[in-house]
């Protein structure tokens, strides 16, 4: 991110080992007629200007198998290698002990968001947790406020979803307002709206993206999708423009 003619890079510490639940699959009636009801409602969602079934390719060098976020330097659309970094800032303790990977700076507002991957603080709550912080020019986090996606609000399009739904990433769509989350797990895209309600739910195509974990918008709002390499041999990051 560059502020004041500078690029401060934060970088957060953070690692927990993850226990991988498997999802639960209806098998009385009652619960295939709920799973019907709610793929019905998944097949008429609150539409976003993308056609996720194509986008432009573009495969990255053999070094970078691991794409775990995209981020666009100030007034650039392009994605590339910069040695412009001139600051690093290392902050601890700042988060409840969990395992995160979602991470967004909205510039507008100066403000970093961190969701849960897999938290220890919602093993008893059914909800995915979020932290707001605000950051100063030097790049330092001040703790600003939280929040949640509800997995009730997930389960009314996917009823499986709740117990594997784990964010890799997220990004704000600045002129809709709206969040954009990716769950690798899933293969699925969550949208919801600036209070986190969820609006929609996509499914990721496995073959276009083995384990996708970086997501942003460009300035013209195309939208971005990265993955990890999986099986393949390099790994790529696909571009779907606003329709």
């Amino acid at each position: 991110m560059k502020m004041k003619n500078s690029t401060i890079l934060t970088t957060m510490a953070l690692g927990l080992a993850t226990a991988i639940f498997p999802a639960c699959n209806p098998n009385n009636k009652a619960k295939e007629n709920s799973s019907k009801l709610a793929h019905v409602k998944a097949e008429q969602p609150h539409n976003i200007p993308y056609t996720l079934s194509s986008g432009i390719k573009m495969n990255l060098p053999d070094e970078l198998l691991e794409i775990s976020g995209i981020a666009f330097i100030a007034g650039q659309d392009e994605i590339t290698e910069k040695e412009n970094i001139k600051t690093v800032v290392e902050q601890k303790n700042l988060l409840p002990k969990g395992e995160y990977e979602g991470l967004f700076v909205d510039r507008e507002s100066n403000q970093a968001y961190v969701l849960c991957k897999e938290c220890k603080v919602d093993r008893k709550q059914a909800q995915t947790s979020g932290y707001i912080f605000n950051m100063d020019e030097n790049g330092q986090l001040q703790p600003k406020g939280e929040f949640a996606i509800q997995l009730d609000e997930l389960k009314e399009f996917d009823p499986t979803i709740k117990k594997t739904f784990k964010p890799s990433a997220l990004a704000k769509k600045a002129d809709s307002k709206e969040w954009y989350i990716l769950s690798s797990i899933d293969k699925a895209l969550v949208v919801t709206d600036e209070n986190f309600h969820v609006k929609s739910l996509h499914s990721l195509d496995p073959k276009m993206f083995p384990q996708p974990e970086g997501i942003n918008f460009d300035s013209k709002f195309n939208l971005y999708i990265s993955s990890e390499a999986g099986h393949q041999d390099k790994g790529l990051i696909y571009k779907f423009e606003k329709q």
